[in-house]
């Protein structure tokens, strides 16, 4: 997904979901 989405913990682009990745990006970003 875009660093963006990641950062924010936004759902993953064309999803509802976020993503583990999306999950771990936004923990880790924090």
């Amino acid at each position: 997904p875009p660093v963006m989405n990641a950062i924010i913990g936004a759902p993953s682009a064309g999803g509802t979901v976020p993503t583990p990745v999306d999950r771990a990006a936004t923990v880790v970003s924090m």
